[in-house]
């Protein structure tokens, strides 16, 4: 699958359908699966810092296969307000799952 995205402008589904068929001389073949897909290409177009001034053409244009995402989810799950128990050395879970990944 292939996913398109704009940094700082909201792309239109028509310009994002027309993006992907851009990259249809890629040699990428096999079955077409959008739910659970075996690779996740994405399209990352950067308009700059202002979204209220974000011109017509992006400034830099990123391909690239998805190798991981990240696990945002976790936060809500081990939040300090739903733990049962608050020890002395309980931390954040935000700063916690940062310093466990560094």
């Amino acid at each position: 699958s292939v996913r398109v995205r704009g940094y700082n402008k909201k792309l239109s589904s028509h310009y994002q359908k027309n993006t992907i068929e851009w990259f249809s001389f890629l040699p990428i073949n096999g079955r077409v699966e959008l739910s659970s897909p075996t690779y996740e290409f994405h399209v990352l177009e950067d308009y700059g810092d202002n979204p209220n001034t974000a011109p017509e053409k992006p400034f830099r244009v990123f391909f690239g296969r998805l190798i991981g995402s990240g696990q945002r989810h976790l936060i809500d799950h081990y939040s300090l307000k739903t733990r049962r128990f608050i020890g002395n050395t309980s931390m954040d879970a935000q700063l916690s799952l940062i310093m466990a990944n560094m």
